[in-house]
């Protein structure tokens, strides 16, 4: 299996401020935005960020917590949406994941981004976006 996508080669047009709680129109590296957090003594979780017009880069697994919405989002699942969700073994606990909390995604591109999250969460995205398109 191969990725190719045009979206993952381009580099980033403006540096973005990780301690900001508003991204416009920036290309975000998912990882380097969880490091910053952290080494800016924000903790391992990303709370209250709002993503305007951004493209969100993996490779990365997004764990969706509570507050969080998508809105306009095109999550660029290649097929049926349930490829790019992970259901969680442990019903605490993801490690390796970037957690999200009350943070808000309008008219964002994901790229090679997997999603996990609680089952009401799987089921919700599973429900509104089973089909091949993939959009919010």
């Amino acid at each position: 299996m191969s990725f190719t996508n045009n979206l993952v080669t381009q580099k980033t047009a403006t540096r973005f401020d990780p301690s900001a709680t508003v991204f416009d129109k920036v290309q975000v590296p998912l990882f380097d935005l969880f490091r910053a957090n952290l080494e800016k003594g924000g903790g391992t979780v990303l709370k209250g960020r709002t993503f305007k017009g951004c493209i969100l880069e993996g490779p990365a697994v997004v764990l969706v917590l509570l507050g969080t919405r998508f809105l306009r989002t095109n999550f660029n699942s290649p097929g049926d949406i349930r490829e790019i969700l992970f259901a969680p073994v442990s019903p605490t606990k993801a490690i390796g994941a970037i957690p999200m909390a009350d943070c808000v995604f309008e008219d964002c591109t994901f790229v090679a981004t997997g999603f996990t999250g609680h089952q009401n969460f799987i089921d919700l995205m599973i429900n509104e976006l089973g089909g091949p398109k993939g959009n919010a």
